[in-house]
This record gives C-alpha cells, structure tokens and sequence, in this order.
C-alpha cells in the first residue's frame, strides 16, 4: 500500500521535531550549568509554582484550541485532543515554522477525518487569537498612565478588537481566492461558522495565558532571589513582544536564542535589573516554558487515543 506524502512528511515531522525539542532541552540545561544557576534554583517553592503554571498555561492553550475547533464543527474528546496537539505541535521546532502546523493537520485528518482546509482554518484562527491577544496586552501596557480616565476608555476600546476582528473576518472570508489557498472541504459559509461568543471566548482564554507570563516573571525573580519589581501587566507585555519578536523570525525554530535576547534586554530596560541578571531570568525561563511542554508530551505518549470511530466534523 502506497504511503501518501503527507503521512510520511507528519512521521518525518515528529521525528526532526522531537530531535530539535531535545536538543532545545539539553542546550537549556547547559546554559543554565555554564551560568552557574543550578545551585541556585534547588529546592525552590517559586520554581515549583513556576513549573506548575506553565503547564497550566499549555492545558489552557490546547482548552483554546479545542473550543475552537469545536466552534468549527469539529467535536474531538478532550483526551484526544490533548495527546494530538501536544504531539502534533512538536515539529513546530523545525525551522521554518510552518511544519506544527501541517503536523496537526494530517494527525486530524487521519485519525478523525478532518478534511484539511477546516483543520488549516483552525490554525489560521488560533494563530490569529494569539497575535491579536499578545498585540492587546502591549497595546494596554503602552497606553501612558498620564491619560487618567481616557485609559481606561482606550483600554476598553481595545478589548474590543476581538469583535471587529471577526466582523472582518466574516466580511472578507468567502473571498475565492482565500478559499482556495485553504484547500477544499470542511470551510462552508465564512468562518466556518465561528460565532462571535465562541471567538471571543478563545481570544480572552489567550489573553489570560499571556497574563500568566506576566506571572511568571515575578516568580523568576524571586526564584533567582533578587531584589526587583516586576508588574504583572509589563512582565506579560515584555515577553508578549519577545514572543512576537521571535515569531517574526520564521528560520529560527520556535525563536530559540531570539525571544531570550530580547525579553533579557526588555527586562534590563524597563526593571533596571543588571544584563547579567537578566539573561538569568530569561534562560530559566525558556527552560520552565520546555519543561512543561516536555511533561505535555510525556503526557501524549501514555494516553492512548480514544477507541471507535473517527468523530465526523460538523
């Protein structure tokens, strides 16, 4: 029987994948052994609670996506959903970007008949809802505290954009040529047939993941035991723009090395923490957000797939 190219480029995906996630892993215990961190962060509660809400942080993300999804027609069990993506999402690690991507939509294809243009919508809108959740929190941020009362109407006029945005997607969707570059089947009327209250929902559920950075570098601090204030809101909204940084920079797999840079030098500037100290913060970090990924996929290989047929989107 004649393998198609898509299975065997998601079986190559997961395996390059898998390689360059390990190696990110091993590269992030190095750094923080030549750093001289480790002593450091042993047996430190801030560090379990660090871990602990990074690994919230993935369910949260996968809990997005799968709520997405199921506002597409695509009803999958949690459990399946939670193995598949974490799984799926590995390649992302290749550089380029796009292979994750790809790598979901064939693991959706095979084993739950998800035609491939609703699953390339799926990641279309879920990349979406990260951007746009990440664009609002620097925007929130960036707006000056001088403004008094207009913050606070600006700010709202900003929590907006998740509505306008699907006002304009659902305007300009249905456009031939969009259709075409998604691929035939599983798209109907635009959108999918997304309704406002569901994208909304996703979209907040994003923000609140960008919040737990937010959270999470105030514990890295205190972690690392040094002396510095570190808001919730400018945390988030300095690893929002690493993150988008990194993003940008499609042949760096999952902006390894960039997104440090950047959130180091962001933090140096906006905390008045020492470069050194920051660069600490900002390795420990990236091996925390790895870390639970990694408890993520050790998850996905002890699930076993749900048994029956495949759940027909729609």
């Amino acid at each position: 029987m004649t393998v198609s190219f898509r299975r065997i480029a998601y079986r190559m995906g997961l395996v390059l994948g898998l390689a360059f996630f390990a190696w990110q892993a091993w590269a992030g215990y190095r750094s923080l052994a030549q750093a001289r961190l480790l002593p450091a962060l042993a047996n430190r509660e801030e560090l379990g609670l660090a871990a602990l809400l990074m690994v919230a942080r993935y369910g949260l993300q996968i809990g997005a996506w799968a709520l997405l999804m199921r506002g597409l027609g695509v009803r999958l069990p949690i459990k399946d959903a939670m193995r598949g993506y974490a799984l799926s999402f590995v390649p992302r690690y290749i550089p380029g970007g796009l292979w994750g991507y790809m790598s979901r939509g064939e693991w959706l294809h095979q084993d739950h008949g998800v035609p491939y243009g609703t699953s390339h919508l799926g990641s279309l809108l879920e990349l979406a809802a990260t951007v746009l959740a990440a664009l609002m929190v620097v925007g929130i941020d960036a707006l000056p505290s001088s403004l008094g009362s207009a913050r606070v109407a600006l700010a709202g006029v900003l929590m907006l954009l998740p509505v306008l945005l699907w006002l304009a997607l659902r305007s300009f969707w249905g456009a031939p040529m969009v259709r075409r570059a998604l691929g035939e089947g599983g798209l109907g009327e635009p959108l999918g047939g997304l309704g406002v209250l569901p994208w909304v929902t996703v979209v907040t559920l994003h923000l609140v993941s960008w919040l737990s950075f937010g959270v999470l570098i105030p514990l890295l601090v205190s972690t690392l035991g040094l002396q510095y204030q570190a808001p919730i809101g400018r945390s988030a909204a300095l690893y929002a723009v690493a993150w988008l940084i990194g993003f940008l920079a499609v042949f760096v797999p999952a902006g390894i090395g960039v997104r440090e840079f950047v959130l180091a030098s962001a933090l140096a500037t906006s905390f008045a923490i020492p470069l050194g100290q920051a660069n600490a913060i900002s390795i420990v970090s990236r091996c925390v957000i790895v870390g639970a990924e990694i408890a993520w996929v050790v998850l996905a290989v002890l699930r076993r797939p749900t048994a029956g047929r495949k759940p027909a989107p729609g």
